[in-house]
Parts: structure tokens; C-alpha cells; sequence
């Protein structure tokens, strides 16, 4: 939409987004920038169980994968999911949680756009009535339009103002009605009863260009107010939306025993592939799978077998490749003792799939705990990397085998390729990363990274090895955490991040036990880039959870500049919740960007969490789906699509001149625009390797080629250089933005200034280029 004043273009404040479950499954905890959400009844601080199965197990799963619509005749439109129904009215929105068949009575909640006031003035708007646009209800009230986006497991709440009369402090009261009971919690606000209820999660706003920052949400006696500054407003870029938000969903609710899930993205069909090993006798599991759109909607008829044999198939595992638009499924066969490692192609369009064929040669040992990698170039040959380990002298000897696999279900190379086969060494749990990372194919590495036992200090240390994209190059076992005190377990491997010419960076995310005298489990990330550590965190220091809970079952991967991560945590030995948080690398430091958000919060143990990026499979969005075990009644697989905070500021001047590396470079600013935070990461990448440069900054936007330079300033006027912040390109890195803007005279970093920034560097044969720019409008 075009900005036609200062403060008349589209603000667009999403509010809330309600997310279910079906039956015992995970109900989403309130959480910031989401609401409302089902969840079993019970203590305040925790849901208890409820049978939430009985209303929605004779649906057909294709049912439960769409939203049905209503329109009665009374004037009004209904709504229903897969645990929620909706009514839309001239009232405004109820949402009705299901809360099981023998619940006495609806617990609706009404939420009614009750005013708004801008600068301390009313703004006025219409009564509507509602109006469907496919999945959207919205009502065109005059100077705002509300909209309500209906998910199967979410409904998602939007404010649209077409334009501002004036600036100023903007806050909206939505009037609640309801029986249920109301609490405010750290999350946000909850509406309880004895048989459950709905949480109302707090809010960010986030601009066009990705600033972001937290909204007052505050209930006062029946209404709830959210207010968005005037400096926010002001500074802008349009239009304005809320951080985005989480959306869970149901995997399978079959009444089949269901554990083990794994997840990969196709970019050309837009799909995630979620896999699972069925239980369907003692001896004998099946491997499921089912493919969802990357907004995590079932496609109709995507749900196959993998396997549906008589054989037993156990631990799935699974990976795209790009080119071929396919997915290869990988598990263990066959029976305790003599299992070997195999697979089945999927095609992600047509749905159709290959024979089963053996992976694993015929070395001596059973091979099990395999894992894939795909390869995300649409230039060929590419192929799948499997890995897995070899069990040589049971409990004593173990080793990490892999083969390459091409997408005809073809073995590439003429053996089994030895990532690790020591003597005597006891290396477990190999995990390898979800892809090598976009081309060019000098730098596409995937990363594998398994534990081994420490036999003199009777620990588990964490170790990685790298193999190229044709397996012609092999980085041999490096360590990565040799603690000699703590154990570390159950290490897992991202795909690297986005840089053209040079090594890259990765995040290795593994299970610590810190021992006496708490025994506490943490999560602990370690950056790298080749065998080189970065920077070593504990992430759930970094959230500040404390030492009261366990956090354990990590899975990461990258959006080819952060990193997603999910864990499951214990709230009681028999209740267990699904996380997520994005952390990302600056300056090498790691830092904690979103932490602790809910994915799945119920009286259930939730965990066996993976996770895969759309970046994974050729894409660009932010966006990865998780997907996890939930232990509730039956064993049920579910979903959550999950965004990482993603950039600030908006890009401008692109795409810049291509460098010698064939791309052109590129700037991205993570963090906040917010002063106060300090927490601004200026990061350059797509650069040409051992390199260096500078980041320059003005208040004025321009375009010139300066002498002896292939690329173009994208600055003017007063321009200034970050002297003490040089960068070794390497060929991605980064600084954090100090509080003084190096302009003549330098001057202090204040809310309300936009800056604009860009990244100068050498190139090669004493020439210089740069990256395109961003502008960036800074907060209190």
C-alpha cells in the first residue's frame, strides 16, 4: 500500500491467534503475541488433564485438517476446528474452546472491539456485519477494519487502520465477556474454569521494515488494553504488524502408538514432510508420513506408508532434495541384533515412492540411529548423506559410518565412507545436519556431530566431523565439548548459514547433565565455523529458566542467519512441554534473540522435538516447522510452524555489484532498534573470503560509485565510518552497533534518528565493492 502521509498508510496490529489440540494432545501455552488457546483445566500454574478426545475422534483426519464454515441465517457466521468454534457477529468474535464431550456447558469467550483512542481522543468506527474472504472474516468498521484469520488450530486477529488522523499514542480496548475466571499470568492473561479455559498471550508490534518491540497488553476490570506508543508510530515503517506468531497443529491422532517424528521442507511444492514410526506390534513398527503446507494444512491424501511390511522399521529420519523435488526417508531394519539402515523416496508433488532399499553396506555389526542430510542446490549432481553408527563390538566399540545416496535410490561411491571408526572407542547418536547449505558447491558441507565416552572420566564428550557435498573431502573428527566432569548427550547439527565464499557457520546444540549437587539437564549451543569453536552458551542460561527444570531432546537449524531451536522441559515427571528459541551469532558471541516460546504446553509429556527450515530446503523464508511426541493417551505426533524474529530495518540499494565471489554482498541488521537494548547487530555476508572491510553509516540516503570501486555508495551528505569495528570477512561477519554514530562530529545514538548503514570491502586485485544498504529508525 502506498504511504500517502506520515501516518496514513496501513497499521496493522495483529493481536491474537487461539491454537488447539485435538484430544490430549498439546494445547499451545499463552505466550507473547499469541492468544487465545485451549488447554486442559487444573491449577493455575498448570493445566491438568482433560479427555478432550471424545468430540473429535470419529472425524476423518481429513476433517481435522480444514476449517468448516456456517452461515445459519440469523446474520451471524460460525466457525469450526479442530478443538475450537467461532461465532461472528455484529458483537464481535467468540471463541468457544472445547473442552471435552462431558463438559457441562460452552465457555465462550466474546472479545468486542470496545474503543479506540489516539493521542487521548476517541477514534471512531462503524458497527459491521461480518464478511468471509476464503479463511479471512473480516469487519469494515470505518477507520478500522478487523480481521480474523481462520486456521484449523488457530484463529489469528488483526486491526487494519487505512490511515491516522493525527500522531500520537494509539489504544485499543477490547471488551471481554465470559464465565470462565481470570488470572494474569507472566504470559499474559487467563480465562479459567474447572474444566479448562483460554489464554491471552501479550503482544509486539513489528513494523514492515522488522522493527520491533514489545506492546503494553494490560487488563483493566473487563477489557483489555493494548497500547502502541506514538515514537513507535512515528518511526515506522508501514504497515505495522505483530511479531509473528506461533501456530500448532495435529500430526496424527490415530489410535496407533506413535513416537519418533522427523520433518524436512521442498521448496518447488512449497510442503513439509513429517515422518513417524508407528507401533503396530512388539516386533513389528511401520513408518508414517504425512505431508503438510508450510502453513501446516494436511494435503489431501498426503499421508502414506513408508513401510507397512512385516518387517520392523524403526528410528525415521528424513531430508529433501531440492532438484529432484523429493524426500528420502531413512530408518533401521530388521530384528534386535542384525538391523541395517534403509530408505524409501518420496516424492513431494506427485506423492509417489520408490522401492525400499538397503543403505548400509555389509560390514560387519548392526547399524543403527541413522540420520539424513539433504542438498538444497538446484544445480546437479547433488545427493543425500546418511549416516549412522555401526555397532562393532557391542557396548564397547562403535563407530559413525555414512554413504551418499543419489535420488534414483542408488548408492554413490564404491563403499561405506568412515566418518569415525577408531578402535575401541565407544561414539553413539550421530545426527547430521538437515542440509549442506545453498550452492556454491566449494562450501557445501554437512555437518555431523556425535557423542563418545570419555572411558578415564566416565563421561559422554561431544565430537563433529564435515563432509563435502560429493564426499570427496572429509574434515575428519575434530572436538567440540571434551568436558571432563559434565555429560553431554544427544547432540544435534544445523544446516550452515547463508555465505558464498568461505567457510560457514553452524550450531551444535547437545543435552548437558551438570551433575552434583542439582543433577539439573540444560541445553548448551556451540557455534562453529570448520572445526573452529566460536562461542560456547548455555541457552537455558541465557533464558534465564533457572536450575528448577530440565531442559533436554534439543534439534536446531538455520534460516541462513539464525538459528531455531527446540527442546522439550520438564514441569513434573510426568508432564513435559515443547520450546523453542532463535539465537544468532554476532561479534562471536552468541545471543539470545527470542526465548522460551511455548509450542506445546499440556498435563502431557511432550518431547522427541525436530525441527527444519524452509532455508533447509532451498528456501528464504524465516519460517521452520517443528514437530514432536505427545505421550497423551494413545501417542499422538503433532506440529508447530515457528518464525524466527527475522531482520530489522529495510534493504535498499540492492542487489548490490557482484564481487569476485560471484554474489553480491549483502547487509542484514539483527537485534532491535532499540536504544535502550543496545543490542543491535550490524552482519555482512555473501563476501569474498580473507578479506577486509568497514561498516559505514549516514542519515542521508544516496547512490554514487566512488573511483576505483565496482559497487555504489548507497549513502550521502555526512558520512561516517565505524573505524574501531573493522570486519575480517570471513566471508560472513559481524559487530555489535555502539551508542556513538562516527559522523563529523560523532554524535549519540538517540531515539527517533534513522541511520542508514552499509558494508565497504576489499575484493580481490586491490579493488573495492559493497553490499546493499540498510535504513533503520531507532526506538526509546
Amino acid at each position: 500500500m502506498e504511504r500517502i502521509t506520515p501516518l496514513s498508510s496501513s497499521l496493522i496490529l495483529l493481536i491474537l491467534a487461539a491454537s488447539t489440540h485435538v484430544a490430549g494432545s498439546a494445547a499451545a501455552q499463552g505466550q507473547e503475541g499469541s492468544l487465545p488457546t485451549t488447554f486442559d483445566g487444573g491449577p493455575v500454574s498448570k493445566p491438568s488433564a482433560s479427555a478432550l478426545l471424545a468430540g473429535f475422534q470419529g472425524m476423518a483426519e481429513d476433517d481435522l485438517a480444514r476449517v468448516h464454515f456456517d452461515a445459519p441465517g440469523d446474520g451471524s457466521l460460525w466457525c469450526a476446528g479442530r478443538t475450537y468454534k467461532a461465532r461472528f457477529d455484529d458483537r464481535g468474535a467468540t471463541y468457544v474452546p472445547f473442552l471435552g464431550s462431558e463438559a457441562a456447558h460452552n465457555y465462550p469467550l466474546t472479545l468486542r472491539l470496545g474503543g479506540i483512542d489516539l493521542a487521548g481522543e476517541p477514534l471512531f468506527f462503524d458497527d459491521a456485519e461480518a464478511v468471509r474472504r476464503g479463511s479471512v472474516v473480516a469487519f469494515a468498521r470505518g477507520s478500522v477494519i478487523e480481521e480474523y484469520r481462520v486456521e484449523p488450530t488457530s484463529i489469528e486477529q488483526r486491526f487494519v487502520f487505512m490511515s491516522l488522523p493525527r500522531t500520537g499514542e494509539l489504544t485499543l480496548r477490547i471488551d471481554v465477556e465470559t464465565e470462565l475466571g481470570f488470572l494474569e499470568t507472566a504470559e499474559g492473561f487467563a480465562f479459567e474454569g474447572a474444566a479448562g479455559g483460554v489464554r491471552y498471550g501479550r503482544a509486539f508490534a513489528l513494523d514492515a521494515g522488522g522493527e520491533r518491540l514489545s506492546i503494553d497488553t494490560v487488563w483493566r476490570g473487563g477489557s483489555i488494553e493494548i497500547q502502541v506508543p506514538a515514537a513507535f508510530l512515528e518511526q515506522a515503517t508501514w504497515p505495522v504488524t505483530i511479531d509473528p506468531v506461533i501456530t500448532t497443529f495435529a500430526v496424527d491422532t490415530s489410535t496407533f502408538l506413535d513416537i519418533l517424528p522427523d520433518v524436512a521442507y521442498d521448496m518447488t511444492n512449497d510442503v513439509f514432510y513429517i515422518v513417524w514410526e508407528r507401533i503396530f506390534s512388539a516386533t513389528d513398527h511401520d513408518i508414517y508420513g504425512r505431508t503438510f503446507t508450510s502453513a501446516g494444512v494436511a494435503v489431501a491424501l498426503g499421508g502414506d506408508y513408508i513401510d507397512i511390511t512385516g518387517d520392523d522399521w524403526r528410528e525415521p529420519k528424513v531430508a529433501n532434495n531440492q532438484i529432484a523435488d523429493q524426500f528420502l526417508v531413512v530408518a533401521t531394519e530388521g530384528p534386535a541384533g542384525s538391523r541395517v539402515i534403509s530408505g524409501r523416496t518420496r516424492d513431494a508433488g506427485t506423492i509417489t515412492q520408490g522401492s525400499q532399499f538397503q543403505i548400509s553396506g555389509s560390514a560387519s555389526g548392526e547399524k543403527v540411529h541413522p540420520d539424513v542430510g539433504g542438498d538444497p542446490s538446484p544445480f546437479g549432481p547433488t545427493y543425500y548423506c546418511v549416516t549412522w553408527e555401526r555397532v562393532f563390538n557391542s557396548g564397547v566399540d562403535h563407530d559413525v559410518h555414512a554413504r551418499l545416496v543419489r535420488s534414483n535410490s542408488t548408492l554413490f561411491g564404491a563403499s561405506t565412507i568412515l566418518i569415525d571408526n577408531s578402535g575401541g572407542t565407544f561414539d553413539i547418536n550421530p545426527s547430521v545436519s538437515k542440509s549442506n547449505g545453498p550452492p556454491p558447491s566449494t562450501w557445501q558441507n554437512w555437518n555431523i556431530v556425535w557423542q563418545r565416552l570419555d572411558t578415564t572420566n566416565g563421561v559422554f564428550n561431544i565430537l563433529g566431523a564435515q563432509l563435502n557435498w560429493d564426499a570427496t573431502t572429509l574434515r575428519s573428527t575434530f572436538p567440540i565439548e571434551t568436558s571432563t566432569f559434565f555429560n553431554d548427550v544427544f547432540p544435534k547439527v544445523s544446516s550452515p548459514a547463508d555465505a558464498a565464499d568461505g567457510p560457514r557457520q553452524y550450531l551444535v546444540v547437545y543435552e548437558r547433565d551438570d551433575g552434583p549437587p542439582n543433577f539439573s539437564k540444560d541445553i548448551y549451543v556451540s557455534a562453529l565455523v570448520e572445526d573452529t569453536l566460536v562461542d560456547r552458551e548455555n541457552l537455558s542460561g541465557l533464558e534465564g529458566t533457572g536450575a528448577a527444570v530440565d531442559q533436554f531432546s534439543p534439534s536446531v537449524d538455520s534460516d541462513g542467519l539464525e538459528y531455531a531451536i527446540v527442546y522439550a522441559e520438564t514441569f513434573n515427571p510426568t508432564d513435559h512441554d515443547v520450546y523453542a528459541a532463535t539465537i544468532y551469532v554476532c561479534d562471536h558471541d552468541l545471543i539470545l534473540l527470542e526465548g522460551h516460546q511455548n509450542l506445546a504446553f499440556s498435563a502431557t509429556i511432550e518431547g522427541m522435538p525436530e525441527i527444519a527450515s524452509i532455508y533447509s530446503g532451498g528456501g528464504s523464508s524465516t519460517h521452520a516447522m517443528a514437530t514432536w511426541w505427545d505421550a497423551a493417551v494413545d501417542n499422538d505426533i503433532e506440529g508447530g510452524v515457528y518464525a524466527t524474529p527475522g531482520t530489522i530495518g529495510v534493504n535498499y540499494c540492492g542487489p548490490a555489484v557482484p564481487n569476485s565471489s560471484g554474489f553480491s554482498g549483502r547487509i542484514a541488521a539483527i537485534g532491535s532498534n532499540s536504544v535502550a537494548a543496545n543490542d543491535l547487530c550490524l552482519l555482512a555476508h555473501h563476501l569474498p573470503n580473507t578479506q577486509f572491510g568497514y561498516f559505514i553509516v549516514s542519515a542521508t540516503p544516496g547512490l554514487f560509485m566512488p573511483p576505483q570501486s565496482l559497487g555504489f555508495v548507497c549513502l550521502a551528505g555526512n558520512i561516517g565510518r565505524y573505524n574501531t569495528l573493522p570486519i575480517l570477512v570471513g566471508p560472513m561477519d559481524s559487530v555489535n552497533m555502539p551508542q556513538v554514530v562516527p559522523v563529523n562530529p560523532p554524535v549519540p545514538l538517540l531515539p527517533g534518528q534513522t541511520w542508514n548503514f552499509q558494508c565497504w570491502y576489499r575484493d580481490v586485485g586491490n579493488t573495492n565493492n559493497f553490499t546493499d544498504a540498510v535504513r533503520i529508525s531507532f526506538v526509546p
